[in-house]
């Protein structure tokens, strides 16, 4: 299964609308983005096999990513990341997503074989658009750029740098590498209000291997009975691993010095939940109810997951979740129905 970043998912679906909304989107070590050098042309001009050559091999030398080509990002100075500040669709995009997917093989030795390029077309001006290229992390590591500046090259923060002699040589030899797992969730008490109970179902990472694992990566592909708490871990919208920009809080990533050691879990995502309680002289059926309308009863709630999630020279690697009601009322001590008397 080829790798599809989420937000090459989220942009396609979206359309021109997603595509005018990446103004003020941060770029990462999962995404760039990039200007053509003259965007009134279609051809695939030698700059641009030189910068596509030098970000796409980084992303396969790395953990993988997504390249938005006609779309100009520059640096904040008060974050000290570049963000994107105008859309600079490609005129004849056809031709140049044509020229792309013949000329990508040749950008980089070994050949890149995870690469999937898609178009994105600007209703307003006909035959113009933006280019995504979604590069998966290669077991086939590392990669040398062929074009341009040749070399061998790896995402850092937000950039993509030359690697060091030992980062080649590591590259070449490792073996072995970390592995982040999502685990079981657990239920956490957050108040009361009324007859209702606020509950949220945390999902932690776990890092299950003997090596630190560095720049985490959570990409949700599927959430069914459940909405995400979209006010982080605390309330305060404090998060271990920030959303990405785009997805809609479906993707959660780590910068370079964020770290998950051996045995270490850290919580990516919750889910909220109000517990609606009887009051203490009538007797109810317990109902979860979420963030805009109750669910059936209990007897009916269940959560279904799949996650897709990775690290540093890590593999994306997908985990399935399903929680049945009766896994919720157990790991909350229920019944299906509570009596409580006045």
């Amino acid at each position: 299964m080829p790798y599809i970043h989420p937000l090459h998912t989220s942009l396609l679906r979206g359309g021109w609308g997603s595509v005018s909304a990446l103004i003020g989107h941060q770029e990462s070590a999962l995404l760039d983005f990039k200007l053509k050098s003259d965007p009134s042309k279609g051809d695939l001009e030698p700059n641009d096999r030189r910068i596509l050559a030098k970000v796409v091999t980084a992303l396969a030398n790395s953990g993988g990513g997504l390249v938005v080509l006609g779309v100009d990002a520059r640096l904040n100075k008060k974050t000290d990341i570049d963000e994107v500040v105008s859309i600079s669709p490609i005129a004849n995009i056809g031709k140049f997503c044509s020229d792309v997917n013949n000329d990508v093989a040749n950008l980089a030795s070994p050949i890149l074989e995870d690469v999937t390029v898609d178009v994105v077309e600007n209703p307003h001006l006909a035959g113009s658009g933006v280019l995504l290229v979604s590069v998966g992390r290669s077991e086939r590591r590392p990669h040398m750029c062929e074009i341009g500046d040749r070399g061998y090259f790896k995402r850092s923060g937000c950039s993509s740098r030359r690697m060091e002699h030992f980062d080649i040589e590591d590259a070449f030899h490792r073996t072995s590498v970390a592995r982040l797992e999502l685990r079981q969730p657990s239920w956490r008490f957050a108040g009361t209000g009324g007859n209702f109970e606020d509950w949220y179902l945390d999902f932690p990472l776990k890092n299950v291997s003997a090596f630190s694992a560095r720049f985490p990566y959570v990409q949700i592909e599927k959430l069914e009975g459940g909405k995400l708490f979209e006010f982080g871990i605390d309330g305060n919208r404090n998060f271990h691993l920030n959303p990405v920009p785009g997805t809609q809080m479906k993707a959660f990533a780590g910068t370079a010095d964020t770290f998950i050691h051996p045995d270490q879990e850290l919580i990516v995502f919750s889910l909220v939940f109000h517990l609606d309680r009887p009051n203490r002289r009538i007797n109810r059926t317990l109902t979860f109810v979420g963030a805009n309308a109750p669910f059936d009863d209990v007897n009916s709630v269940s959560v279904d997951l799949v996650v897709r999630v990775a690290c540093e020279n890590s593999p994306l690697r997908t985990t399935s979740i399903h929680l049945s009601s009766d896994d919720l009322q157990r790991a909350l001590g229920l019944t299906t129905t509570v009596s409580l008397s006045p």
